[in-house]
């Protein structure tokens, strides 16, 4: 199967990057660019970005963003946090890129998810959570023919694993979830919680990270760490 949506009316741009970090600032409360590397991370986001058209993931960026601005600045805040924890752990540059591609594309599936159910406010049906659950699904079958980083697929089908096998779509375990896929499976429950959505009132960056940090069973805490150390 075939999975096509509209072509997006225009590119996104480095303004809306610049905004978009901005955002995430005030909710670290601490300046992104003072961070160790900044420059070289924010050019392996950039790479991501702004693709040259013969980048085979050229056409879903425009895509992500014209579906969902939420959506869209969720995905910047995940890979930029991302990529910040991986220069912490010393990834070198490839590996960086590979995490930070993943990142980005984690909740791309999500463009195949009705609107409806995307942004409905109020509590999904049973029915609702199932076809939402297959974003990670759709993200992979999206994004398998072309020929991606193993890395970044694994990211996409399994950031929503949990160590303990209670995550979907799988329910694998730590054991079979890489370092990569737990750091984005941290960022994403950490931009999501302390995030504005249709359907929930934000927390508070902090109070985000708590919350996480009581999740020993579901989420790596030695990532956990690494962000209340920023």
């Amino acid at each position: 199967m075939i999975l096509q949506v509209g072509w997006p009316t225009k590119f996104p741009n480095k303004d809306e990057l610049e905004k978009t970090i901005r955002v995430l600032e005030r909710k670290l409360g601490i300046p992104v660019d003072s961070m160790k590397h900044y420059e070289r991370l924010i050019d392996i986001l950039s790479t991501i970005l702004f693709p040259e058209k013969k980048e085979p993931w050229y056409f879903f960026v425009p895509a992500l963003a014209r579906y969902s601005d939420w959506l869209y600045v969720h995905c910047i805040h995940v890979a930029l946090l991302s990529l910040i924890i991986g220069n912490k752990f010393g990834y070198t540059k490839q590996m960086l890129f590979e995490l930070a591609l993943g990142a980005f594309f984690h909740d791309i599936g999500k463009i195949y998810i009705p609107m409806t159910i995307l942004d409905k406010p109020d509590k999904l049906t049973a029915v609702e959570t199932d076809i939402m659950r297959e974003h990670a699904r759709l993200g992979v079958a999206a994004l398998s023919r072309y020929k991606l980083p193993a890395t970044c697929l694994e990211i996409i089908g399994n950031h929503h694993e949990r160590l303990d096998g209670s995550g979907y779509p799988q329910g694998l375990t730590a054991d079979k979830i890489s370092e990569q896929t737990q750091i984005v499976m941290v960022m994403d429950a950490l931009d999501a919680i302390s995030a504005n959505r249709p359907y929930q009132v934000p927390r508070s960056f902090s109070q985000a990270l708590t919350i996480i940090a009581k999740e020993k069973d579901k989420y790596a805490q030695h990532i956990v760490a690494a962000v209340a150390e920023l």
